[in-house]
């Protein structure tokens, strides 16, 4: 009882602040229902496979580690121990002593019931995103709900006690911020939210995975990198644009030196931390992990979006966490096809050439090449969802030639798919 009763307090308190501050309208408020109700549904499901079936992840792992340092009476003292916990230790812990207050036990639904809140937030800057694009058309707002919905990542970082939610809601907010100065670039007032936003998010971070700290800057070159693109595209005799590029061009290269300097350091305790418990029915390890850079770049960039080969290496008793991962591969088998109908259009219909839709489709791209060239994690290109689901959200198939490519596309995704895990029974299993 005591769980429905703190979800749903939360609930109505999000929906009153967003409400009185008007952020959204009577049919937001009924998306925002539904993401907080999956999450609450996740976290039904999560509390089984903890209290039920002893999930060891959630029990003694990274879950239980924040549990343990949340609930502690020094908790704000503690924070500042755990730097890069700081903030998910702060929040989270302050709803325990809040709750402990009106004689609520110290258990792990409170921060659950945090993190679905942080997520539903996540969800509601992903539509004032998707708008700024297509406009508040309930077709393309209809399939974001269904994405973010159907999504099991996201219900990994709803239910299980993990920083992730934060993470999640720190990125949507500076794709946000970026695809609306980009909606109309000419706004000196969005430009300087955008670029606040960027250095604002770039200090959270530090205090929530500092892995991600470049994150903010990276965003901020995409999205002038999108606007110079689109204006020398439109205007390629333009000197001026070209000089633009040229500057952009090196600033690109000394970030990615600088980038990857950082990203080699994380690879190697990465590397050091998984060696001994990597998952030998998984190919990932095998086959990518340990591999060359450029072999982790091509490889893993494409493996992120088909994790895990094969797809029921999760369907396990002993780890939802596991699950979740697992099964968000099969939307993944439908999602990827929707992205190919984009990347269609944008070569045959100017209408798709939009600064935001390319700043988004940028972002979908280099986050996978970094995290392919560090850790391979599913759980942390997870954060880049929100961007990912706007992007598949776009297509229109209602339009019979977007309707034959996605059908087709399916058809070769699946196939390909069931060639790769015939490939790994036959190797599996010789």
């Amino acid at each position: 009882m005591m769980p429905i009763i703190v979800t749903v307090g939360l609930l109505c308190l999000m929906q009153l602040i967003l409400k009185v501050i008007k952020v959204i309208d009577s049919k937001e408020s009924q998306f925002i229902n539904q993401i907080f109700l999956v999450g609450f549904l996740a976290g039904g499901i999560s509390a089984f496979y903890r209290k039920i079936l002893k999930d060891d992840n959630q029990l003694t792992s990274d879950p239980n580690f924040f549990f343990q340092e949340a609930i502690r009476n020094d908790y704000f003292e503690n924070a500042q121990l755990f730097l890069e916990h700081a903030i998910p230790l702060i929040t989270w812990g302050f709803g325990y002593e809040l709750l402990t207050s009106f004689e609520f036990e110290k258990d792990q639904y409170v921060g659950i019931s945090i993190n679905i809140s942080l997520v539903t937030l996540s969800s509601v800057f992903a539509i004032k995103t998707l708008y700024l694009i297509v406009g508040k058309e309930q077709y393309h707002l209809q399939r974001l709900k269904i994405l973010i919905s159907s999504s099991l990542m996201i219900y990994l970082f709803s239910s299980v006690h993990l920083r992730d939610a934060f993470i999640l809601l720190n990125i949507s907010i500076i794709m946000h911020a970026w695809t609306n100065y980009l909606k109309e670039n000419t706004c000196l007032y969005k430009g300087v939210q955008a670029v606040v936003t960027s250095i604002v998010s770039a200090f959270v971070f530090d205090y929530l995975r500092d892995e991600f700290i470049l994150m903010p800057l990276i965003f901020s070159i995409m999205a002038i990198t999108t606007l110079i693109v689109i204006k020398f595209y439109h205007n390629h005799k333009n000197k001026t644009s070209f000089f633009k590029l040229f500057i952009i061009f090196v600033a690109v290269m000394i970030l990615v030196k600088f980038s990857y300097e950082i990203m080699n350091e994380y690879y190697s305790n990465y590397l050091a931390m998984i060696a001994g418990r990597a998952n030998s029915d998984s190919l990932g390890y095998s086959l990518i992990v340990d591999q060359p850079l450029l072999v982790r770049l091509i490889l893993g960039s494409i493996y992120l979006f088909v994790f895990p080969i094969p797809f029921w290496t999760g369907f396990q008793l002993n780890s939802v966490y596991h699950l979740y991962k697992s099964v968000n591969a099969v939307q993944f088998y439908f999602l990827i096809p929707l992205i190919f109908v984009l990347i269609t259009n944008l070569f045959t219909k100017k209408y798709f050439l939009k600064p935001e839709i390319i700043f988004l489709f940028l972002i979908m791209i280099g986050s996978s090449m970094a995290i392919s060239i560090t850790s391979l994690e599913t759980r942390h290109f997870g954060a880049f969802f929100m961007g990912i689901f706007i992007l598949a959200s776009v297509p229109d198939l209602r339009l019979e030639k977007d309707k034959w490519i996605f059908k087709i596309s399916c058809i070769v995704t699946l196939g390909m798919v069931a060639v790769i895990h015939i490939a790994w029974i036959i190797i599996k299993y010789p």
